[in-house]
C-alpha cells in the first residue's frame, strides 16, 4: 500500500480548485479536533488510574503496617515487660560516651531506638531518664544545630520530666552564622535549673558568653563543671566586663575540670568558683605565658579536695606562683597527680602538705633526680606519709603488672629490690607477671635490669623452688638500648613474651 501511494502521482496544488482546497482544510481541522478529544479521553483515564493506584497504595501501606503490628505482637521482644525495655534503653543510651566516639552518641542511640517500631518509640518516649542526657556537638550534629527550629532541643529536655540533666556542649560558629548556635544555647539554658553536669567545650569561647552572664542562682543542682576552650585567643575574656558569678550559687558543685589554652589568661580569671567546696579538681594549661598566681590562689582555698590532678607547664620567668616560702595545706587530699614537662623553678611538691595522701602519681621531665627526691622527702616529712617507691610497692603484694616509664636516674636500688635471690623468703612484688621499662630517649639501660628479669623467670621443672613467687610472663623493653648478647639471653627464655619498643 505504501508503495502504491508512493507511485500514485500527487496532484499539484495549482491543479486543485478552490473548492477542493477548502474541503481538505476542513478535513484537517476535523481530524485535529478528533485528536484533541482522544487526548482528553486518555488523560481522564490516566487520572482515574492514578487515583485508583494511589488509593490502592494507601490500602497496601495500611495492610503492611497491620502486618508489622501483628508480627510485633508475636515477636519475642514483645514478651519483655515495658519496665524491662525501659531499663535496657537506659543502659544503652546512658552509657559513657566520648566526643570522638561515634558509636556511643546518646542522641544517635535515641533516634535509632525510636525508629525500630511504634512500640519502642512509645516506651523510650515514656522513659524520662534517657532524655536527661544531652550531648550536642557541631561536628556530629551540624544539621540539627543549623536547622530552622530549636523545638527539638526543647522537646528533648521536656521529655526528661524534671530529671537532673547531664549537658555537654561542643559548639562552634555554624555556616549560617552564630545566631542559630546562640538560639540553641538559649533554649538549653531555659532548663539550667535542672542541670547537674555541664561541659562547655569548643574552638570559639565567645559562643558561650550568654552562659557566663547568667545570675548566680542559675545552676542550683550543678555538681560537675568542665570548661575546655580550644581557641588560642580569648574572645570570651575580651567580651566580659565583670567577673562571672553564674556558678557561685551552686551549693552542690564538687567536681571541676578546666583546661586553659589561652596563653595570656586563665578561665579562672573570668569566673568565680566556690572552690572551698570542691572535692575533685583537674586543672591543666597548654602553654601559659602568664604567672601561676591564679592557680596558687585557688589551691590555697581548696581545703576539701580529695583528688587533685595538676598539669601546667612552668613559664620561663622568675615571677611564678610557687615559691619556697609558699605553703599549701590540703588536709583531705588522698590522690595527687602532677604532670610537669618543663623544669619548675620551684616544684609544687615543695609547697604541698598532704597529711592523708594515699596515691601519688608523678609524670616528670626535666628536673634532676636529686631535687625531685628532696622535694618528695620534704613532702613526706611535712605530711608524715611514707612515699618512697619501695615502701609503696611493699604494701602492694598482689600487684601483677609494673612499668617504669621515663624515670631519669637511680633505678638500680629499685631494680635490686625486685630481683629474686636464691633462698630469699620475701621479695618485692611476688605476684609480678608483666614488667615494662620505657625510658627517655637519652637514658641508659640500668646495669642490673637483665639480672632482675632472669631472676624472675625459671623453667617449668624448677617451679617448686620458687614458693610464693610468680614467674614473669611478659616484659616490654626499649629495643634501642640493648646489646645483642643481652637481647639474645632474654628473648630465648621459654615461656617469656618479650616485646621490644623501637619507637623510643
Amino acid at each position: 500500500m505504501a508503495r502504491l501511494l508512493a507511485l500514485t502521482p500527487r496532484p499539484r496544488i495549482e491543479e486543485l480548485g478552490s473548492k477542493k482546497i477548502s474541503t481538505i482544510q476542513t478535513q484537517i481541522s476535523e481530524t485535529e479536533t478528533q485528536i484533541k478529544t482522544l487526548d482528553n479521553q486518555m488523560n481522564e483515564l490516566k487520572h482515574v488510574y492514578e487515583t485508583q493506584v494511589s488509593e490502592l497504595m494507601l490500602q497496601k501501606q495500611a495492610k503492611l503496617y497491620e502486618i508489622t503490628s501483628l508480627r510485633n505482637v508475636l515477636s519475642p521482644i514483645g514478651r519483655l515487660a515495658v519496665e524491662l525495655l525501659a531499663v535496657i534503653f537506659e543502659d544503652i543510651c546512658l552509657s559513657e560516651d566520648s566526643v570522638d566516639n561515634e558509636e556511643h552518641d546518646v542522641m544517635r542511640s535515641v533516634f535509632m531506638i525510636s525508629g525500630v517500631s511504634t512500640g519502642w518509640r512509645k516506651v523510650i518516649r515514656e522513659t524520662p531518664k534517657v532524655w536527661s542526657k544531652l550531648h550536642v556537638s557541631s561536628r556530629k550534629h551540624l544539621k540539627l544545630i543549623e536547622g530552622k527550629s530549636r523545638e527539638w532541643a526543647k522537646e528533648w529536655l521536656e521529655h526528661a520530666q524534671g530529671y537532673p540533666l547531664d549537658v555537654k556542649l561542643e559548639l562552634s560558629v555554624s555556616r549560617g552564622g552564630d545566631n542559630q548556635t546562640h538560639a540553641l544555647i538559649d533554649t538549653i539554658m531555659n532548663f539550667r535549673h535542672q542541670i547537674r553536669s555541664l561541659q562547655l567545650r569548643g574552638s570559639d569561647s565567645g559562643m558561650y558568653l550568654s552562659i557566663f552572664q547568667l545570675p548566680s542562682s542559675s545552676f542550683p543542682l550543678l555538681e560537675k563543671l568542665t570548661i575546655i576552650f580550644l581557641d588560642m585567643f580569648s574572645p570570651l575574656f575580651d567580651a566580659m566586663t565583670i567577673t562571672s558569678r553564674a556558678f557561685l550559687g551552686s551549693p552542690n558543685l564538687r567536681d571541676l575540670e578546666i583546661v586553659d589554652y589561652w596563653p595570656n589568661a586563665s578561665v579562672l580569671e573570668l569566673v568565680d568558683i566556690p572552690v572551698e567546696q570542691l572535692t575533685s579538681l583537674d586543672i591543666a594549661a597548654m602553654d601559659p605565658e602568664h604567672d601561676l598566681d591564679v592557680y596558687v590562689d585557688m589551691l590555697r582555698r581548696c581545703k576539701n579536695l580529695a583528688k587533685l590532678a595538676y598539669c601546667i607547664p612552668f613559664p620561663d620567668q622568675s615571677s611564678v606562683g610557687f615559691t619556697r616560702n609558699l605553703s599549701i595545706t590540703l588536709p583531705a587530699l588522698k590522690s595527687l597527680d602532677i604532670t610537669c614537662y618543663i623544669p619548675p623553678i620551684v616544684s609544687p611538691l615543695a609547697c604541698f602538705t598532704t597529711p592523708v595522701l594515699e596515691d601519688l602519681t608523678l609524670q616528670w621531665q626535666g628536673q634532676d633526680y636529686h631535687s625531685l627526691y628532696m622535694d618528695i622527702v620534704g613532702l613526706r616529712n611535712r605530711s608524715t606519709t611514707a612515699l618512697e617507691m619501695i615502701a609503696i610497692l611493699s604494701i602492694l603484694p598482689e600487684l601483677t603488672s609494673f612499668s617504669i616509664d621515663g624515670c631519669t636516674t637511680g633505678l638500680n636500688p629499685l631494680v635490686r629490690a625486685i630481683t629474686y635471690t636464691k633462698g630469699q623468703e620475701r621479695v618485692l612484688l611476688p605476684k609480678l607477671t608483666r614488667f615494662g621499662f620505657l625510658p627517655f630517649e637519652t637514658q641508659e639501660y640500668p646495669e642490673e635490669m637483665t639480672t632482675m628479669i632472669l631472676s624472675r623467670w625459671w623453667l617449668d621443672k624448677d617451679k617448686g623452688k620458687h614458693k610464693g613467687l610468680t614467674r614473669l610472663e611478659k616484659v616490654v623493653l626499649p629495643g634501642s638500648l640493648f646489646e645483642e648478647d643481652v637481647s639474645v639471653r632474654i628473648s630465648r627464655l621459654p615461656g617469656l613474651d618479650v616485646e621490644y619498643n623501637w619507637d623510643l
